[in-house]
């Protein structure tokens, strides 16, 4: 049986399954969870995957609801990692649609499982936690969670479907200035203002918006001003977000931004103290083999690939991370037209039709692309040289 048929049974194995997924996506849709906190989801989807085979670990990388799926046909071959999100955004449910990604991988894992034994290889259906801000990919990353597999996708509802993707290198840091109180209108000669160290500080910053200008952004707000004005504040607090589409520039930007700190604590006799926010996030770095592949299936389903445009919005993903240790990519199955993420019109599209057509051509593209992947030696070789061609350019 060659390539095309084993993609064609795909196809039919998720419209087969299309109501269950369709169950799936629409639980998580109105079950929202949040930042490491998606036990109702986890559940729902690893009793799914347990019933069609799979293997299942839990708990992965110290996380309660990180999880793999693997079926191993016990033969030779690659190892193909399909990873799927399920957090909601604070305050919004699903309007990202973490709810569909879940779902669409769920679909191509099982879709896959069907003919992968006449292929062999291994797939995994990898449960990852906390994109939005907990950094769950990066955990599971640095504990070692995604060792052994060959490729890693993840695909992710939007306004168009595009395969290629760009993200933000992104460190937050918090800034603390200490001074001296003193009463501003009688002795204010006895105190040092931690005030005027933050606002040097951001005068600085700003000053340095036309060097910067595209290849980086440092943005930030005073988080704590003092008090009460008739003291000098002893103890300002600031928090930036450094972010450049390139990991080693941001690098340089954050250095700099901490030595105009340590400055400006210098020349106002303020100290100075810094914590990171979070972990890092890194720019993504889609592998050009995997994005060819996907998009050649994606067009045999019906879709129209577009360009990556700024429309599509430019924000952070700890796929990124990923993507530098991994021949991975996330790339973007069409929702709905002109339609951004993060606003109600993407949660009422995430929950409706348009989320279950965006699913189910997800699912079968994903599923044809992880097809191309175990079914032929070439594409994943291929695969590999584009990766090291990414480290070699970085």
């Amino acid at each position: 049986m060659d390539i095309d048929q084993y993609k064609e049974r795909v196809i039919r194995k998720v419209d087969e399954i299309s109501k269950d997924l369709f169950e799936v996506s629409d639980y998580i849709y109105n079950h929202p969870e949040y930042c490491f906190e998606e036990y109702l989801a986890t559940k729902k989807i690893i009793g799914y995957l347990e019933n069609s085979g799979f293997k299942v670990q839990k708990g992965l990388g110290g996380l309660d609801t990180a999880f793999v799926a693997t079926y191993d046909t016990g033969k030779p071959g690659n190892h193909i990692g399909l990873f799927g999100e399920y957090d909601a955004v604070k305050g919004m449910g699903h309007a990202c649609g973490h709810n569909i990604m879940a779902a669409t991988a769920l679909g191509a894992g099982i879709a896959v499982k069907s003919v992968i034994d006449e292929i062999g290889g291994k797939v995994s259906v990898f449960g990852t936690p906390a994109e939005e801000g907990g950094g769950g990919k990066i955990i599971m990353l640095e504990n070692n969670v995604f060792d052994g597999i060959d490729a890693a996708m993840i695909l992710h509802p939007a306004s168009d479907t595009v395969v290629n993707d760009i993200s933000y290198s992104r460190t937050d840091i918090e800034v603390n200035f200490y001074g001296k109180t003193a009463h501003a209108a009688t002795f204010p000669e006895e105190g040092i203002s931690a005030l005027n160290a933050v606002i040097q500080l951001f005068n600085m910053v700003n000053g340095m918006g036309l060097e910067v200008l595209e290849k980086g952004k440092i943005i930030g707000i005073i988080s704590k001003g003092g008090e009460d004005p008739i003291y000098v504040p002893d103890h300002t607090q600031a928090k930036f977000t450094i972010r450049s589409f390139k990991m080693k520039y941001k690098e340089e930007l954050v250095e700099r931004f901490l030595e105009i700190c340590k400055a400006v604590a210098k020349a106002t006799k303020t100290t100075f103290k810094y914590k990171y926010i979070g972990l890092p996030y890194e720019d993504i770095r889609n592998n050009e083999k995997l994005e060819d592949l996907l998009a050649k299936n994606l067009i045999l389903l019906g879709e129209t690939i577009c360009p990556r445009e700024r429309e599509l919005g430019i924000g952070c993903t700890d796929m990124g991370n990923v993507t530098h240790e991994i021949p991975g990519l996330q790339s973007y199955i069409q929702i709905a037209e002109g339609t951004r993420g993060h606003t109600p019109e993407f949660l009422e599209a995430a929950g409706d039709d348009r989320g279950r057509n965006a699913l189910l051509k997800g699912a079968k593209a994903m599923g044809m692309t992880t097809i191309d992947l175990l079914a032929s030696k070439d594409n994943m070789r291929e695969v590999k040289e584009a990766f090291q061609k990414m480290k070699q350019r970085f």
